[in-house]
């Protein structure tokens, strides 16, 4: 909006301050912003002539195209005729009666020697291909034999209630259509075209109310840091106001929660004068539960996965909220509810035979920041200060852009692929090439040779991200957790890379150098996915589980929401995102709305990311359309979330840059990242132990505390002493390792509420003091793959703690007898019928590995001479039909074996593990580099395995013959874990 860099400045001037004040809405006049009588009209009257080139007719693969130099957009629906569509768009101030319209063209008949090329069909960007339940037809034969003109009217019109400059319009959209005979070979063109519009202007503005510029509705949970953020724009002199969900629901009786939202929307942004709207909230934690509702749209699109589960039956669209008007008939600007048809399906879509009609032009600014824990918003909310005030020309006129070709012949069914032609690096080109009128230079990323660094691995995009830079954009393949793309000409869906997945994320190391950031493809800004998914089905191996729905955050809310790096804002798609193939990629769907965003900034001038946000989806439906009549051109702006306070200035708000301030040439400092170089003679083969060889560690303490989620909360609390390691036994073709812990002491407090409606799992327990733990650990000699681990645990418990757990209660007489402590044994047993490799020897540079399939048997025994004393009394007591102990549980005395529990708990015994190679197309175990690592026993060179794209590292020296550190990184994930720590002490031989 215009109006916020003066209110910024003023702002800074006056350091004038707006709390969070109570409030009221007039609830009465939701549906109906203003009568028709309560306003005064003025008469007037416009004319537009427009004068049309001559077409040029191009004839290409033994079809003609028409291009005229006035066309705006090209009307493409799948096996239908392509033709140019020339567009005029028209405001008014709201509440504009448009009262009579005259559309008058002239035509030129033109005769073609050949038909007119057909439309291409779009293409999902997932990662994975798509079945369609409908036919998609190269050549849609009832149209190319018809007489009949195509289109059938010659120009269509729309109306809609949205935004112009920061002030609310009537949208006025004449597209006019060549129409075309394809029996008769004959095509009529626009030669001039004349509209005349009277029109009904009110004296007085609908809108013009001025009490709050920026409304921020949260939970209760987020409100004390909303009200930060919200006393940060009001010493800006952004007035803004914050109100949360229990001071809206009861006002309102909406058919759900996210409709009151929306009346309540309706009538602040009237009375309060509301342009920017930030929902603060998402999903609570891991559960389908809300802070803030989504939003779901019923615009199916036909498209299922492999397995047959749809893809998106429906989908979370917040364009749902900033679309807060249409007008009626008679030029009323009411809410508009997303269910014209009135059945209580919201959002239906043209495949279906009842379809709404939103107005869809967004009336607010508006944006997400999907919080699901109390640490997001001090995240977040510091990154907005940061980068208000850190701004510098040196890091933010930079775009870095990552494409590569996007419809290879791995996804080319029917060959209609131009090979050379790589869409994603297209789309990119074009970003860079408008984002460079504003003095920005680009580093293109891209899988081929045609950019500045050529993308074989994550390792190749992260670095650059690190650098800064002020707009990201990438081009992909994804889903929640991953986005990638193709190689050049990829002859399967092997010949992939990815650009980064969620466990990459915090690699992205540009603290303060925060991009605005597009992500194209599928899912990629899917807020609403959740862990809770994995609950609901009991398992990872669930219909839908092949969507990756169930990762705990989607990438573009993990980049707005990571500490020390990510982006500012992100434009994400929520859903199926799709594309053109060939040079079509940007003449509509995902390849032409990303790249308007750039425009919008660029070219149009708009500063903040709301704005940017909402003129993309603006310029969509005024030059594209189609959204009332093709699910997937509506789903293509339904589906695009911004993510991100929408009142940031991009460029910041304290800092005028200079537009020259970027140099034109690659800015990227190559050297600074250069990947680490490794010694390719560097090999470590199977060590050689021998007998005596010993290791010790140190084990850090590990605390964990969770009370984020109301019924799911955790406390753990483990310490230890050192963990020593004996070579006992090298004979054969075994080996054998003593292991030895001592003091274990700490807590398990889990409370688990699965949402589902069963009751929630308690697992309680405490370690009693000084436990120590013993065992072996058997390797096969010739791999160091682990065989069997056999662990006794020497436990002491508090004898009345044990019987309250185990739920009975012993007569008087006999706790006379019974002592204050009570020691326990258990010997547990893991033998694995294959196996287990954690290390693949001989280790190298290019080393990664897997895990093979194998089986796990638990099995063991725990023990104590008291259970045998309660056994024996027991059955005395018995003989006169007293049970002192419960049957259930006297059968497992007075030597509790520990399959025989699990058999009877229903509890597997026998775990499959099933073979896994590669996650997110890397292996589980990869060798990153060899560094030299410093630790108690001393500094050593080690090979760096990382498990799982980082989220552990495990260190292996040579010189040492074993691990000499373990780190799982759980702080990168989740702010308030700290990680789990092990490193090598001493050594001896």
């Amino acid at each position: 909006m215009k109006k916020l860099i003066p209110l910024l400045v003023v702002g800074f001037l006056i350091l004038s301050g707006f709390g969070a004040v109570g409030f009221t809405v007039n609830n009465d006049n939701y549906n109906q912003i203003e009568e028709q009588s309560d306003l005064e009209y003025k008469s007037l009257s416009l004319t537009e002539t427009m004068m049309i080139s001559e077409p040029n007719i191009i004839l290409k693969d033994d079809y003609v195209t028409l291009d005229i130099k006035e066309a705006t957009s090209t009307l493409l629906i799948t096996g239908e005729p392509q033709i140019p569509v020339i567009t005029k768009t028209f405001t008014f101030p709201a509440g504009t009666i448009i009262d009579n319209a005259d559309i008058i063209i002239d035509w030129e008949e033109i005769s073609l020697t050949e038909k007119i090329m057909p439309s291409p069909a779009p293409e999902p960007l997932t990662s994975e291909p798509v079945t369609f339940v409908n036919e998609r037809k190269e050549i849609d034969d009832t149209v190319y034999s018809s007489t009949t003109m195509y289109p059938s009217e010659p120009y269509t019109i729309r109306t809609g209630s949205g935004l112009k400059d920061g002030e609310h319009v009537l949208y006025y959209n004449v597209r006019c259509y060549s129409q075309y005979s394809p029996a008769n070979n004959l095509i009529k063109v626009p030669k001039k075209i004349d509209i005349n519009i009277e029109y009904s202007e009110p004296i007085v503005p609908l809108f013009s109310a001025n009490t709050y510029d920026f409304l921020i509705i949260t939970d209760n949970k987020f409100k004390d840091k909303m009200q930060e953020l919200a006393d940060y724009r009001n010493n800006q002199g952004i007035k803004t106001i914050v109100v949360t969900t229990d001071e809206i629901y009861p006002n309102y009786n909406g058919v759900a929660d996210w409709e009151d939202i929306k009346l309540f929307l309706a009538d602040v942004v009237k009375d309060w004068g509301v342009d920017y709207v930030l929902l603060a909230g998402g999903h609570k934690g891991q559960t389908n539960e809300w802070y803030i509702p989504e939003f779901l749209s019923h615009n199916f699109d036909g498209a299922y996965a492999g397995n047959g589960v749809a893809y998106d039956e429906t989908y979370a669209s917040d364009l749902y909220y900033a679309d807060v008007y249409r007008y009626d008939q008679y030029g009323h600007a009411i809410m508009d509810d997303w269910d014209s048809n009135g059945n209580g399906i919201y959002a239906e879509g043209p495949y279906y035979n009842s379809i709404d009609i939103p107005d869809y032009y967004p009336d607010v600014y508006l944006g997400r920041i999907p919080l699901r824990y109390s640490w997001e918003a001090d995240i977040i909310v510091d990154k907005i200060k940061e980068y208000d005030t850190n701004i510098n020309p040196s890091w933010f006129y930079k775009c870095v852009v990552a494409g590569g070709d996007t419809s290879p012949p791995a996804r080319d069914e029917h060959g209609n692929c131009d090979p050379g032609v790589y869409e994603g690096e297209i789309v990119c080109d074009l970003i860079a090439s408008r984002l460079k009128s504003t003095g920005f230079s680009s580093t293109k990323l891209y899988t081929s040779n045609n950019g500045d660094i050529q993308v074989t691995s994550s390792d190749d995009v992260i670095p650059v991200i690190s650098q800064g830079c002020g707009w990201l954009a990438m081009q992909t393949h994804s889903n929640p957790a991953t986005c990638g793309n193709f190689f050049p000409e990829a002859p399967t869906e092997a010949n992939f890379t990815h650009f980064f997945t969620i466990f990459d994320v915090k690699n992205f190391d540009n603290d303060g150098m925060y991009p605005f950031f597009t992500l194209d493809g599928c899912h990629s800004g899917q807020f609403n996915a959740t862990m809770q998914q994995v609950v609901d089905a009991g398992s990872i191996d669930f219909p839908r589980s092949y969507f990756l729905e169930w990762a705990p955050t989607d990438m573009c809310s993990w980049a707005l929401l990571q500490e020390g790096g990510g982006s500012i804002g992100t434009v994400g798609v929520s859903a199926l995102g799709y594309g053109y193939i060939n040079d079509y990629i940007i003449e509509g769907l995902g390849g032409w709305i990303m790249p308007r965003f750039a425009h919008a900034y660029a070219v149009q001038g708009l500063e903040t990311t709301g704005e940017i946000w909402v003129q993309g989806i603006t310029d969509y439906i005024n030059i594209i359309d189609a959204i009332n009549t093709d699910e997937i051109d509506r789903k293509t702006i339904e589906e695009r979330v911004f993510l991100g306070d929408p009142t940031v200035i991009l460029g910041g708000a304290l800092q005028t840059l200079p537009a020259d301030s970027s140099e034109d040439e690659d800015t990227y400092d190559n050297e600074q990242f250069e990947k680490p170089s490794f010694d390719a003679t560097s090999i470590a083969d199977v060590p050689s132990w021998n007998e005596g060889q010993e290791w010790t560690f140190k084990i850090y303490d590990f605390d964990f505390s969770f009370h984020e989620v109301e019924g799911r909360d955790i406390d753990i609390h483990l310490t230890a002493g050192d963990l020593n390691l004996i070579v006992e036994d090298v004979t054969g073709d075994t080996c054998s390792l003593k292991l030895a812990i001592d003091n274990v002491d700490g807590s398990f407090d889990i409370h688990f509420d699965p949402y589902t409606g069963e009751e929630p799992k308690v697992i309680t327990f405490e370690f009693p003091q000084s436990t120590a733990i013993q065992g072996n650990i058997y390797f096969e000699k010739s791999s160091l793959a682990i065989g069997k681990v056999e662990l006794t645990l020497d436990l002491v418990f508090d004898t009345q703690e044990l019987l309250d757990s185990l739920g009975f209660e012993l007569p008087p007489l006999l706790q006379k007898f019974i002592p204050e402590t009570i020691p326990v044994t258990a010997n547990l047993i893991l033998e694995f019928d294959h196996p287990f490799t954690l290390i693949q020897f001989p280790l190298n540079s290019d080393s990664g590995w897997g895990i093979e399939q194998t089986k796990i048997t638990i099995d063991g025994t725990i023990e104590s001479k008291y259970f045998r004393i309660l056994k024996i009394i027991n059955n005395i007591l018995g003989i006169f039909g007293i049970d002192l102990i419960p049957p259930e549980l006297a059968k497992y005395l007075p030597v509790i074996d520990i399959s025989e529990v699990l058999t009877d708990f229903e509890i597997p015994a026998e775990i499959e593990i099933p073979g896994l190679e590669q996650f997110f197309r890397k292996p589980l175990f990869l060798v990153d580099k060899i560094q030299q690592i410093n630790v108690g026993a001393g500094s050593f060179n080690a090979y760096d395995i990382q498990i799982v794209q980082g989220v552990g590292d495990l260190y292996y020296s040579d010189e040492a013959e074993m691990i000499v550190k373990f780190d799982l990184n759980l702080n990168d994930y989740c702010p308030i874990l700290n990680n789990l720590e092990l490193e090598l002490i001493s050594m001896s031989n």
